[in-house]
């Protein structure tokens, strides 16, 4: 089972779209079927539709460093390969100049 903070990061690096298919879908599991959750799952889905309603309230009026932080979240395997490439290729520009001199 996810911690909160695990749900929470979850939460902000998942898109619009994303976060509007989860709370459709988890609020038609619990409409269909409130008699049938226990006491604890009742309460867990009821927090976590609030943890997603929150997030696409507060994305309304959300300000640009919180879109940046998404955006790097999500795109971080990108931005780390690209930093790789960089890497080796400006090794291989060291050592080339290196070896022509």
């Amino acid at each position: 089972m996810a911690t909160l903070a695990e749900m929470q990061q979850a939460i902000e690096a998942a898109s619009q779209q994303e976060l509007v298919c989860v709370f459709n879908r988890a609020y038609a599991d619990f409409g269909n079927n409130p008699d049938d959750l226990l006491e604890p799952a009742l309460q867990a889905i009821t927090f976590f539709l609030g943890m997603v309603a929150e997030e696409l309230e507060r994305r309304e009026i959300e300000p640009l460093w919180r879109k940046a932080k998404r955006f790097a979240v999500r795109n971080s395997g990108t931005f780390k390969e690209i930093g790789k490439i960089a890497a080796v290729v400006t090794l291989g520009v060291v050592v080339g100049r290196s070896l022509t001199r």
